[in-house]
């Protein structure tokens, strides 16, 4: 991925997306709902919900560009960038956007864990493996590094924990890596991956919850 400009963040949405709030059948769209945690959000339907939306990404760039505010700005053209500012600093106030420093990450990964969506289809005849559902073509293609890591990260309580044990599976390679077993280098990769799968879907972020809180 490119570097993003010297302090500029990262911008990662968080929650799940759970549809649209329509009172009855043909009335109008009062919002969109989105998970957080424990919480339910509702976003404003247009510029606010489109703003969360675009967060995420779109496949033609991701991993490309780096996804920072200047970044959003240009996807949202029909909003005036002074807007998508102001959206952005409201969505993130509400814990419905991360801003983060891609070099250093840890704070934001150690309060986030990842869920899976789609299903794994495999290694094809690119090299990479396949995202999708069963019986189609891929909807994308990640690295192997990439897939082991959206297979394995729902199964840990925050992205520090995934990115500590793919480095810790990395160095019992019988000629590993060096930086895939870097714990705070595999998770500099990790945060760098996470528009690659969040612009087609293939999960989401959330809070991380307190060992032994009920989901």
């Amino acid at each position: 991925m490119t570097a993003p400009a010297a302090g500029a963040p990262l911008v990662l949405p968080v929650g799940q997306y759970l549809g649209a709030l329509v009172p009855a059948a043909g009335a109008a769209v009062r919002g969109h709902r989105v998970r957080v945690g424990e919480q339910v959000h509702l976003l404003a339907d247009g510029p606010e919900f489109e703003v969360w939306s675009l967060a995420h990404g779109v496949p033609r760039l991701a991993g490309l560009l780096p996804h920072d505010s200047a970044q959003l700005v240009r996807l949202a053209r029909a909003i005036d960038p002074a807007e998508v500012e102001r959206l952005l600093a409201g969505l993130a106030g509400r814990g419905l956007v991360a801003l983060v420093d891609p070099a250093d990450p840890a704070g934001f990964a150690g309060r986030h864990r990842w869920y899976s969506l789609l299903g794994g289809l495999g290694q094809q005849e690119s090299g990479n493996c396949g995202l999708g559902l069963v019986g189609s073509p891929p909807v994308r293609e990640v690295s192997p590094r990439v897939y082991e890591f959206w297979s394995l990260a729902p199964l840990f309580a925050d992205l520090s924990a995934a990115a500590g044990f793919l480095a810790e599976a990395a160095g019992a390679d019988p000629d590993p890596e060096p930086a895939e077993t870097d714990p705070d280098r595999v998770l500099t990769d990790v945060v760098g991956w996470l528009h690659d799968l969040l612009c087609v879907s293939a999960g989401w972020l959330d809070v991380r919850l307190d060992a032994g809180s009920a989901r």
